[in-house]
């Protein structure tokens, strides 16, 4: 074990919401009391709705977002006195605005804004209303959207380059794997034998197709989007939303996975850099602490990805890129490594607990198609491994796992995005049931389970939401009726059985009712903050939902995003 460095202590500024970190737990809204409100217009003096307006005090890292009503009309809660910004937050295909004001005690103010069409519209659209503005053949968008535009979301809006420097990075991208055994490795398929992509016979053609069209919509001259097929904002009950969002204390943050515990703090994961870190959102004081490299092995690359928490509700997180779980005490705040026996290259992805008997649960895979589930008891001699191997379908590469969850009672289940597949792993019998998606190639991927231990999950390629009764083995699935919606992960909040999920490149979040399957939708602060799976907060309630977000954002700093809803 070795001991943690304290990299960063903060505290935020309690005092930019008068009286309370935000307000007090009587609130309703509208908020009783407010210092500053204000109308948003169109250039035709027409009231726009669902535009989302930003509040930040000078010298602070928070900030509160809300959105415009069905007037026009916007209203913070009260606030400290001092200087703040106040501009657009995001208003799809209109042009930003930006204003300073002093808050007084007392005082009401107002601010007022006029909007008219984005100047450099590709700079004010999500990266689906951008994909469907292009002019060009379907094929022609597939090959952006397939190869340049599933992770890295926004980028090519925000380059331009002629087709001979386009097709030097499309060579560089697709011809380098950057979640390898080594960082930079040549590309190659995920199993023994496969040769390296760029020996394909068809490589250089791919290349220069996809860079001809990447000349054309994003070359030295601008194209003309003033016509633009921009999603229509939330309107109704989804401005009946407010965010927080908090500056993560170091640079360069990319925060890949937070968890809520009992306790209402929020920790978060760095799969950049070997932080972990938590906030409480009561006193606003963040932490965040160095974990150590692993011993006896070479670190691969540092950083980690989802965290859940032990039976003394400690968090623990992988080695995402070497292959061990950590553990960090919440007491002591020392870490704790415990490395995969095999010490070969490997990953662990995700992870989850079982704290009744004390077990870690993961998934690895060696980067060349040998995929085990297990579990890591510490509480063993030397620490105990137990593993699985998952069994391959024929004709399939391999499994693909791409998210997991482990139940209240201890059962397990593997999200099988190639498989398009969820396998079950009962904690009791040890025995495997595999459970195929009603639809095909739907690709299931994160998900959660609700007060039910019903497991909901993503399905990414089906624009689908979808749920799996263990008692009956049927998946329920539900269309989320969003162009492109590409559901990346679900988080469900068990005191009210809600359904959250992020629409990775919408940059939109959506809620399902189970009971009514009603679904309502909101617009995050800020487009391509690649934001993954919404986890709910322990006082959420049906009148007044609480949840958390952390983004891993293609520009700028990470940030933890408290989303409340009524």
């Amino acid at each position: 074990m070795r001991s943690n460095m304290l990299i960063s202590l903060i505290l935020l500024t309690a005092g930019m919401f008068s009286g309370h970190l935000l307000f007090s737990q009587e609130l309703t809204y509208p908020f009783a009391e407010s210092s500053l409100s204000g109308q948003v217009s169109s250039e035709n003096e027409e009231p726009l709705e669902g535009v989302l307006v930003r509040a930040k005090r000078e010298g602070t890292n928070m900030a509160l977002i809300v959105a415009s009503d069905a007037q026009g009309q916007y209203r913070f809660p009260k606030l400290a006195p001092g200087r703040y910004a106040v501009e657009i937050a995001r208003a799809d295909g209109l042009e930003p605005s930006r204003e300073m004001t002093d808050i007084q005690d007392g005082r009401a103010n107002r601010v007022d804004f006029t909007l008219g069409p984005a100047k450099e519209m590709d700079q004010q659209i999500t990266s689906v209303d951008w994909l469907r503005s292009l002019p060009g053949t379907p094929e022609q968008i597939d090959l952006i959207s397939n190869n340049c535009m599933h992770c890295h979301t926004g980028t090519p809006q925000n380059f331009r380059f002629d087709k001979e420097n386009w097709v030097k990075i499309v060579r560089m991208m697709r011809g380098v794997r950057i979640h390898g055994a080594e960082w930079g490795a040549i590309t190659h398929g995920v199993y023994p034998g496969a040769r390296p992509n760029r020996d394909s016979p068809t490589w250089e053609e791919e290349n220069l197709l996809i860079a001809d069209f990447l000349a054309k919509v994003r070359g030295p001259e601008p194209l003309d989007l003033s016509d633009a097929k921009i999603l229509p904002r939330p309107t109704g009950r989804s401005t009946r939303v407010m965010f927080t969002e908090y500056e993560i204390p170091y640079p360069n943050a990319e925060l890949h996975d937070i968890e809520v515990d009992r306790y209402g703090m929020v920790w978060w994961s760095d799969w950049r850099w070997p932080y972990l870190g938590m906030l409480n959102p009561e006193t606003g004081e963040m932490k965040y602490w160095e974990s150590p490299a692993p011993e006896g092995k070479p670190e691969v690359h540092p950083g980690g990805q989802e965290i859940s928490f032990d039976k003394d509700e400690n968090p623990w997180t992988p080695h995402a890129w070497s292959g061990g779980l950590l553990k960090f005490d919440r007491k002591t705040e020392e870490f704790s490594s415990f490395m995969f026996p095999d010490r070969n290259p490997r990953r662990f992805l995700s992870l989850g607990t079982d704290p009744g008997r004390n077990r870690i649960w993961f998934h690895t895979d060696d980067y060349y198609g040998t995929y085990y589930s297990g579990f890591f008891e510490p509480d063993k001699a030397l620490g105990k491994w137990t593993l699985y191997e998952l069994p391959f379908k024929p004709g399939k590469r391999n499994t693909g796992v791409y998210g997991d969850v482990t139940d209240s009672q201890g059962n397990r289940y593997l999200m099988k995005h190639r498989d398009s597949d969820i396998d079950r792993i009962d904690v009791e019998t040890e025995e495997l049931t595999r459970y195929p998606t009603p639809t095909p190639n739907a690709f299931p991927r994160r998900g959660d389970y609700d007060s039910q231990d019903r497991l909901w999950f993503a399905e990414y390629n089906a624009d689908q939401i979808a749920m799996l009764d263990p008692d009956t083995g049927k998946i329920t699935e539900y269309e989320i009726p969003v162009p492109m919606a590409m559901p990346y992960g679900i988080g469900v909040d068990r005191n009210t059985d809600l359904v959250w999920v992020v629409l990775y490149r919408n940059d939109r979040l959506v809620v399902l009712d189970p009971k009514s399957g009603e679904l309502l939708q909101y617009m995050l602060p800020e487009r391509h903050v690649m934001a993954r799976s919404p986890r709910a907060a322990p006082n959420s309630t049906a009148d007044h939902s609480i949840l958390w977000l952390g983004t891993l954002p293609k520009y700028g700093n990470g940030k933890l995003i408290k989303i409340e809803a009524w």
